[in-house]
């Protein structure tokens, strides 16, 4: 929050120039600490070409997946969210992914948030989520693959490289998924001091489990007067409904955790549950309105792939 203040405080002249500066700052100390990967997921070679029809129990293909990618993501990252595969089960050269081809979102973020009455981390969290809602606009159910579909060609294990999988290709489009949401949120929140983490994953509730992606952010949490860390998911939101005007805003979900459980989920496989939740305002009070179920966040192997885990904390 002190950067915050720092950006309330500097003219719009020199606050392009206080941006970049502090982005290649970070930039370069986020890549030294992950060792300069490349690519956040799925670490596939091009054109992998792997049947997984074709595969015994105990012969399964080891792939390495970086689940967890902590601090700020330079440009030209490759995030491989998944994998794809045609009717032959082929993977897919890449899998689904896209690069990072954009910081301009940091400037227009500073811009957005300098008028703002910011009371705390958890306001600021919320201003966060607007600006990412209002970068993609709306969710809609426009199918992201659409966009970013491969070429399939020959006998449908070479496919032409393509080099508009493009995170800039997102903005406006209203189909940026939870991937989309959560590198974005990621990259502000790492510029403005947070310690957060990008993860890979799943979750689940009312037993329908998908792949998922969300972060991990630790904080000193002034109010309170201690470290707190929180699994924090920008894209499955909950609602904040206001009781008088019957009007419901997005808010983020917060799921409080502590260090060591953060790091077990990126190592040893456990499960994160939490009690889900909306928030009922009436005035200037919030109540916590718990839900009928439960959100669950894990990493885990797919059943023909392992998956080497890589940890990601710094204690």
């Amino acid at each position: 929050m002190d950067f915050l203040n720092e950006i309330k405080n500097i003219s719009d002249n020199n606050l392009e120039s206080l941006v970049k500066e502090k982005i290649d700052y970070i930039s370069t100390e986020s890549d030294n600490y992950n060792n300069n990967t490349n690519v956040i997921g799925f670490k596939l070679d091009e054109n992998p070409k792997f049947d997984i029809n074709n595969h015994s129990d105990g012969d399964f293909f080891s792939l390495d997946v970086i689940c967890g990618y902590e601090g700020y993501i330079k440009k030209n990252m490759k995030i491989v969210y998944g994998l794809s595969y045609n009717y032959t089960k082929l993977v897919s050269n890449n899998g689904s992914y896209y690069y990072l081809d954009t910081d301009d979102y940091i400037l227009d973020f500073c811009k957005y948030i300098k008028d703002k009455e910011v009371l705390n981390d958890y306001v600021f969290f919320d201003y966060v989520l607007k600006f990412i809602r209002n970068y993609f606009k709306v969710i809609s159910t426009q199918d992201r693959e659409e966009m970013l579909s491969m070429i399939y060609k020959n006998d449908y294990n070479v496919y032409d490289k393509t080099f508009e999988n493009r995170f800039s290709l997102f903005k406006n489009k209203g189909n940026a998924r939870c991937s989309e949401y959560a590198v974005l949120a990621q990259n502000i929140l790492s510029f403005f001091d947070y310690d957060i983490i990008y993860v890979i994953g799943k979750e689940k509730d009312n037993d329908i489990e998908t792949n998922h992606a969300f972060n991990i952010i630790s904080f000193f949490d002034k109010e309170d007067n201690k470290d707190v860390t929180y699994l924090i998911d920008f894209s499955l939101n909950i609602d904040e409904i206001d009781l008088v005007s019957n009007k419901k805003e997005p808010s983020v979900f917060l799921g409080e955790i502590d260090r060591e459980s953060a790091n077990e989920l990126l190592t040893k496989n456990i499960h994160l549950v939490f009690d889900d939740y909306d928030y009922i305002k009436v005035g200037n009070t919030l109540v916590c309105l718990g839900n009928s179920y439960e959100r669950e966040y894990y990493i885990t192997s797919d059943n023909t792939l392992e998956r080497t885990k890589r940890l990601t904390i710094n204690k």
